[in-house]
């Protein structure tokens, strides 16, 4: 299958960190992205996988440094480019100029420098460059699934940091270490919190207490969330699944600024609001954070579920992407909702 980005890397600690670091952000921003070993097939042969990866791809994006400059590998690479007249984008993580085969291909490329390391500023530039090169916005992958109604986004693999950002001074001890973690497998994630409307086709009655059809549905427990993720060929997501939905490559605690993705205690006017109506994160999706909390399928500790995303009765620090909340999954409230994973075939 073609793919909008080849990421050429030398095979050294750094130097791959930083090319799956660029592969999970772009991922994220709806790009498809080659990678190995991840995209080698068991079975395959390695350098014909990387010689039809590269014929296949529209940019290659070169991870450059010393231990690059040096390596044969990544001269073939950028001479399987050269005659496939692909463009190179080169991002220098050193502070080193090509030498040898690595100047003669590269030319006059414009560089971007990332010196002691890829930032998120870097990774901006790069999608912004690669949208312009590419001529197109990324793609966002959507179905309607039949079941409910509802409209579902593909959730591309990926790593991420899960918990607190480093800078976030509303973080809770729960959410300490920041730790990384990897998505191995896309999924499908509802758009948007599953509505009253998509709730009375699937499940029949309606006991949310603030009633419309595009309001999400809440007064809904655990055990009727599951029941109806299991009714529409699903269930819910898991925590880590769920924090790396709402971050889509985001690292700060929240994907935009507060008021323009979510309704929360300042500006619900006391109630929930029709899904939608707030800012999309990079993926796609909708009221990730406020509106209502979202039931989870971990469990926080012993007779108690997770939720996560804040809800409109909330204060602002708990409208947070790493906050981690709880409740009995006995437990129904005006303020608790929930999506679904679509496991689609």
């Amino acid at each position: 299958m073609p793919h909008d980005v080849f990421i050429s890397y030398r095979d050294a600690a750094n130097d791959k960190a930083e090319a799956e670091r660029v592969c999970g952000h772009l991922e994220a921003e709806g790009f498809s992205c080659w990678i190995a070993p991840r995209d080698v097939l068991q079975g395959d042969d390695f350098g014909a996988a990387i010689v039809n990866a590269i014929q296949d791809c529209s940019v290659l994006v070169l991870i450059f440094s010393a231990a690059a400059n040096s390596s044969r590998q990544i001269a073939r690479e950028l001479k399987l480019a050269d005659d496939a007249k692909k463009t190179v984008l080169p991002i220098r993580i050193e502070n080193v100029m090509p030498t040898g085969n690595c100047a003669y291909f590269l030319g006059a490329a414009q560089w971007l420098d990332a010196f002691g390391g890829i930032r998120e500023e870097h990774l901006r530039r790069l999608a912004s460059g690669l949208r312009t090169r590419l001529g197109t916005e990324p793609k966002i992958l959507t179905r309607v699934n039949p079941a409910d109604g509802l409209t579902y986004v593909f959730i591309p693999p990926g790593k991420f940091v899960m918990g607190c950002s480093p800078d976030d001074s509303e973080r809770f001890d729960d959410e300490k270490p920041p730790h990384p973690e990897q998505i191995m497998n896309g999924f499908w994630l509802g758009q948007t919190p599953v509505t009253q409307a998509a709730w009375v086709k699937v499940m029949g009655g309606n006991a949310s207490h603030f009633k419309g059809d595009r309001l999400p549905v809440e007064n809904v427990d655990w055990t009727q969330a599951g029941d109806y993720c299991k009714a529409i060929g699903g269930r819910l997501p898991t925590e880590m699944e769920w924090e790396y939905a709402v971050r889509a490559g985001t690292t700060g605690g929240r994907y935009g600024l507060l008021d323009d993705v979510a309704w929360y205690w300042d500006n619900s006017g006391g109630t929930t609001h029709p899904v939608g109506l707030k800012q999309a994160n990079a993926f796609g999706l909708y009221d990730m954070l406020g509106n209502v909390w979202e039931w989870i399928s971990d469990e926080y500790e012993a007779g108690h579920e997770v939720v996560r995303g804040g809800s409109w009765s909330d204060l602002s620090r708990f409208v947070r992407a790493s906050y981690r909340g709880w409740s009995e999954p006995t437990r129904r409230d005006v303020n608790l909702g929930f999506r679904c994973v679509g496991e689609f075939r």
